[in-house]
């Protein structure tokens, strides 16, 4: 039996890799699967390689439209933003009519809004999917009619209509649930930096002025973003040479799994799907949350973390050079303890979420 699937969302598509995965395992369908994101995420950002190679080998078809963006604050991109949304409207209403989906699944985000919209008009199935602790502006509005919404944490259940929510967790992809918990701190120790996938600048700037303190005890594995690789690779070329050695630049990592393996401590922001890797591989952590996250679901994501024993939450108004290089000892010192946390229920959650999205999704035909 031949079925067909659009995956959705401006961010997300580590979620829907994750599905995807369990989708092609079960081969209870014979499964047409494509991927409709946003050409820019973020106005005023360039796209980065990951964006248009998100499913590497996986036989899924990529396409995007203009989606733009309900921006938090008035900008020089917003009125451009939301321009593009009638425009991206019309686009996911042609490209579904090519691509024919017998359900489209949205992980948020502008694009997930518009091609959800653009599903319900034409009479194909909506489900959406909530990753944060709370809810998305983009998944609020899709939620208004589509037939299923499926949420990460408990408590998102405020947030959307009861009769059609169910909790699923969030889905790791099947890569990360192999990596083996580490057992023994490296030596030196290894130091994984974050940014996202167009970095971090205000956790860059703290870096620099310590990187030195920095390498004198560790390596360090950084992920500047795009825009920032260039200055930090100078930086780089600057230090003595066993410094320069324990020192990786990088301004955009496609795949995180070999970084992890090998890591010791991470420092990131806590998005949703980060957060939900580091429970599972519980990889001691500082979390830097983004302050002006929609209902501070940055905030609450890390709070799981630091919850469950794994990571230590720096609020960004505290976030100092100073004040970071005493988190990254703070956590080195208790190290062995919080390897030794017990596993977290929202872990065991979000291992088998995808399992349980892939029976839902099957069952519906």
């Amino acid at each position: 039996m031949v079925k067909r699937i659009v995956f959705t969302g401006s961010h997300g598509a580590t979620t829907a890799m994750a599905i995807v995965q369990q989708l092609q395992k079960s081969r209870r369908c014979d499964w047409q699967i494509a991927w409709i994101g946003s050409k820019r995420p973020v106005e005023g950002i360039k796209k980065t390689p990951f964006e248009s190679s998100i499913f590497p080998g996986m036989n899924v078809d990529y396409f995007s439209i203009d989606s733009g963006r309900a921006q938090i604050k008035f900008s020089l991109w917003t009125i451009p933003a939301l321009l593009k949304m009638p425009r991206g409207l019309v686009q996911a209403l042609l490209l579904l009519r090519k691509l024919k989906p017998d359900l489209v699944f949205s992980v948020g985000g502008s694009a997930g809004f518009l091609v959800s919209l653009a599903a319900k008009i034409m009479g194909i199935r909506v489900y959406v999917h909530e990753q944060t602790s709370v809810a998305g502006r983009a998944n609020l509005a899709t939620a208004r009619f589509a037939d299923k919404v499926l949420i990460s944490r408990k408590t998102s259940f405020g947030f959307f209509p009861r009769r059609k929510t169910l909790l699923v967790g969030n889905p790791v992809r099947e890569s990360i649930k192999k990596i083996e918990h580490k057992s023994v701190l490296s030596n030196p120790p290894v130091l994984l930096v974050l940014g996202g996938s167009r970095g971090a600048r205000v956790v860059n700037h703290c870096i620099e002025p310590i990187l030195a303190n920095i390498l004198e005890k560790a390596v360090l594995i950084h992920q500047t973003g795009p825009v920032e690789v260039g200055r930090f690779a100078a930086l780089k070329e600057k230090l003595p040479p066993k410094l320069r050695q324990r020192y990786q630049v990088h301004g955009f990592i496609k795949a995180l799994d070999e970084y992890y393996k090998t890591s010791d401590i991470v420092v990131s922001r806590s998005g949703a799907n980060i957060v939900s890797e580091l429970l599972i591989l519980k990889k001691p952590s500082i979390l830097i949350p983004i302050p002006w996250s929609h209902n501070n679901e940055q905030y609450k994501n890390a709070k799981l973390a630091a919850d469950s024993g794994i990571a230590v939450v720096l609020d960004q108004a505290n976030l100092t050079p100073a004040v970071l290089l005493a988190k990254i000892m703070q956590v080195y010192k208790d190290w062995p303890k919080m390897i030794l946390s017990p596993t977290s229920t929202y872990a065991q959650d979000d291992s088998a979420a995808a399992q349980r999205i892939c029976e839902i999704i099957n069952n519906s035909f």
